[in-house]
Parts: structure tokens; C-alpha cells; sequence
């Protein structure tokens, strides 16, 4: 177990943009005062697989300052700040992740590298806010994931997401809100069950839909 730290569970740094590729596997990361994990730095190529990571004080998992992380098979819950928090200049692949009851996002993420990151297959649940917040995003690829019963589906603030074959149902408010001029690209989505709204458009975003499925919410777009 790694827990109880006065700062993170883990931290990774790459310093003076030296390569660092460790794996961190199968570990049980809770309770620390900081991030659960942190990888930060352009060396930056860890991979995060099969830990359980929960109840830290800061994010599950934070790749920040040009770092590229892999992140898959893990199992991340009830962390205070983000379930994974891909901050300005990084990116991440996230795969098969099981993620869930985060205070804030359960993802999050935006910048200008965010274009690299991918987010496939994963059940992002029961987020207290969004299941994905985006802001100044690239074209990332948000794919066959099942999104439910947070509080939005996903949020995007002036960002550009391709968003395909996900469902994203039972949200507490919109499935999927769109703010400050963000162009969507939704394809094969099933939207349902949505307390509020399954597509709603703000500030002069816009939305390019094919072949998506919106029933049963208040509205099916807006």
C-alpha cells in the first residue's frame, strides 16, 4: 500500500527533459495529502496499470508540465479534486479505466497538446460535477466509453472534441453542454435518460451530429 503521505502517493519527475518510463502496477495508492500520482516533465512516459487509487486530498492521477502518460486498467474513485487531471501542455492515453465518484471531473483536461490525448473504453460514473471537462481543447478523441450518472455527461468550453460511440445516460443535468464557441463532432452516441438536455449548445458553439441516438431526456438538443 502507498498511502497516507504528506504529499503524493507517487511522483515522477523528469528533469532537464531526461527520459523516465517507469510502470507503476498493481498498488493500492489512497489517502495521501497530495495527488494519488503525479508525472510531470517533456521525459515524462509513465505507465499507470492495475493500481486502485482513492480518497487523496488532490487528483487520482495529475500528468502536468509536457508529460505523455499511459493510463489503463485502473480502478480510480472518490479522490477530493479530479479522478485525472491532464493539465496544460501534457496528454494522456486512457484506457479501460474504471473511474467514479471524484469530487470534481472525474476527467479533465485541455491545453495545447490536449489534441495527443484519447480517452477509450472506459466507465467514467457518478462524478459529484462533469464525467469530462474540457477547456481549450484540441481534437481529442473521446471514444466508446460509458458515461453515467454524473452530474453533466460532458462539458466543453472553446474546445474542438471528436466524439464518437459513447453512452452517455442517467446524467444529473445535460448529457453532453457546450460552451464559449466549441464545434463538436458527435457520431454514433447514444444520449438517454438525461435529466436535462441531450445536446446543449451555448455562445455561439455548434455541433456537427451523425447517426446519434437522443431519447428520453428533457430535451434531445437545444
Amino acid at each position: 500500500d502507498i498511502s497516507h503521505n504528506h504529499r503524493n502517493g507517487v511522483m515522477v519527475n523528469s528533469i532537464e527533459n531526461l527520459i523516465a518510463m517507469p510502470k507503476i502496477c498493481n498498488n493500492k495508492i489512497f489517502s495521501n495529502n497530495g495527488h494519488g500520482v503525479e508525472c510531470i516533465g517533456m521525459g515524462n512516459k509513465s505507465m499507470i496499470s492495475k493500481n486502485q487509487i482513492s480518497f487523496n486530498k488532490k487528483a487520482g492521477v495529475q500528468v502536468a508540465s509536457s508529460a505523455t502518460v499511459s493510463i489503463f486498467d485502473n480502478r480510480i474513485f472518490d479522490n477530493i479534486f479530479q479522478g485525472i487531471l491532464v493539465a496544460e501542455h501534457s496528454s494522456a492515453h486512457i484506457e479501460r479505466n474504471e473511474i467514479l465518484g471524484n469530487i470534481k471531473a472525474n476527467i479533465a483536461l485541455g491545453g495545447d497538446e490536449s489534441c495527443n490525448t484519447s480517452i477509450i473504453n472506459n466507465r467514467i460514473l457518478k462524478g459529484r460535477c462533469e464525467g469530462i471537462f474540457m477547456i481549450d481543447c484540441g481534437k481529442c478523441l473521446i471514444m466508446n466509453n460509458q458515461i453515467k450518472g454524473n452530474y453533466f455527461g460532458v462539458l466543453s468550453i472553446s474546445s474542438i472534441p471528436v466524439i464518437q460511440n459513447n453512452t452517455i445516460i442517467k446524467s444529473k443535468s445535460h448529457a453532453i453542454l457546450a460552451t464559449k464557441k466549441s464545434k463538436l463532432l458527435l457520431l454514433k452516441n447514444t444520449l438517454k435518460d438525461n435529466t436535462g438536455v441531450g445536446v446543449f449548445l451555448r455562445d455561439d458553439s455548434c455541433v456537427h451530429m451523425k447517426h446519434c441516438t437522443i431519447e428520453g431526456n428533457v430535451a434531445g438538443y437545444v
